[in-house]
């Protein structure tokens, strides 16, 4: 497939679909907040889409550059932080080519009453939710629809009783295992799944269920395969999904809980097709509804489990310019700051890669990793 023009990438960071484009000979205009080092790296031009500091993209800015630049790209793909931004996505859309998930299918999964009724009108299983305060709040998570990382949801008991307009609501709390779904997808409504994945929480003042980190390919006993492909292909459906897209679930050891749909390049997609490839894959199934082979599918698995890890820390650090320089030689250390900073506590620093033959072993491989990066920061005074 010819690609002409370079590819516009707009998100919060575009880190890893830049690097997986590039992998695959295309061109990149990264359109983000933290223009980190390995970011500029893999593409051609980056341009600030916002503050670091405010989490969110600057829609003037954005709509500026696709119109400036409408003449010469390909199209634009969006990634995180258009959760809640249908709108922007839909202007966006009027001035260049979108690569992924229509604007209208990002509307109706940020709204949470349509995207629970939308699972229920096609058997999806999930978590019991409730649009106001349950009487007993003990056993309900409160969540905000059209969010991301986990950061917004919080013990319902801790909540203010008159907290919660929309699009807060709250859900039953679901034992089982954190997991995710890497996706690619492709009108109408088809889906394969390129992986299952291991999820956890990393905890923060204030945010209990903070993104930490993924690993995969893992396995699940019995039917769950079938189980959760039927899964895949009724979300894709529902919610007219388009290229690759992650769902986060609970397994129970018998059923998948739908949590979230994320209708763009999930964190898990840093697990597959390090040969390359997978972009290229995206964009077929967008532009021409084709999904790769089986046998293809199979080739991006790792032969061996890999993981991403989130470095955090609780207290607010100084990243000095050794420190930059020391990390840019490391190969397993990605969405490296291209600048001395000072980072608030608990914000991310960096993401960490590690893999291994077993789960415990990864985990181990990865925390060791961190602590060894998090022995190299400074505490400012």
């Amino acid at each position: 497939m010819t690609v002409r023009g370079p590819l516009a990438l707009a998100g919060l960071s575009v880190r890893a679909a830049a690097q997986a484009a590039r992998r695959d000979g295309l061109r990149v205009l990264a359109l983000d907040l933290f223009g980190d080092a390995d970011t500029c790296e893999a593409a051609e031009a980056w341009r600030p889409l916002g503050d670091p500091a405010r989490p969110q993209i600057d829609g003037e800015r954005l709509l500026g550059l696709l119109a400036r630049r409408r003449d010469e790209l390909a199209g634009w793909w969006p990634g995180s932080g258009f959760e809640d931004r249908a709108d922007l996505l839909e202007a966006g859309s009027a001035l260049c080519p979108l690569l992924g998930t229509p604007a209208e299918g990002w509307r109706r999964l940020a709204d949470p009453r349509t995207f629970f009724e939308r699972l229920d009108a096609w058997g999806i299983a999930h978590p019991a939710v409730a649009f106001e305060r349950p009487d007993t709040a003990l056993g309900w998570l409160r969540k905000r629809g059209g969010s991301r990382g986990g950061e917004h949801v919080q013990p319902a008991e801790s909540a203010a009783a008159d907290e919660a307009p929309a699009p807060w609501y709250w859900q039953r709390w679901q034992d089982g295992a954190p997991m995710s779904m890497t996706l690619l997808c492709a009108a109408p409504g088809r889906a394969c799944v390129l992986g299952l994945n291991r999820q956890w929480h990393q905890p923060q003042a204030g945010q209990p269920f903070a993104y930490g980190g993924v690993l995969g390919p893992v396995g699940l006993p019995g039917r769950a395969g079938s189980l959760l492909q039927g899964v895949a292909e009724r979300l894709a459906a529902a919610f007219d999904l388009r290229g690759v897209v992650g769902v986060d679930f609970i397994w129970d050891e018998e059923n998948a809980w739908i949590l979230e749909v994320n209708p763009r390049w999930p964190a898990s997609a840093g697990l597959y097709a390090a040969q390359g490839g997978l972009v290229r894959a995206h964009l077929q199934a967008c532009l021409h509804g084709r999904l790769p082979e089986p046998a293809q599918v199979a080739a991006w698995r790792p032969p061996r489990l890999r993981g991403l890890q989130l470095l955090r820390r609780p207290h607010a650090v100084q990243l000095d310019l050794a420190t930059v320089a020391l990390w840019a030689r490391q190969s397993d250390v990605h969405d490296r700051p291209s600048a001395a900073m000072r980072l608030p506590a608990g914000a991310p620093l960096c993401t960490v890669s590690a893999e291994a033959d077993d789960e415990t072993a990864l985990r181990r491989r990865l925390d060791a990793r961190c602590a060894a990066l998090a022995s190299t920061l400074e505490i400012p005074a």
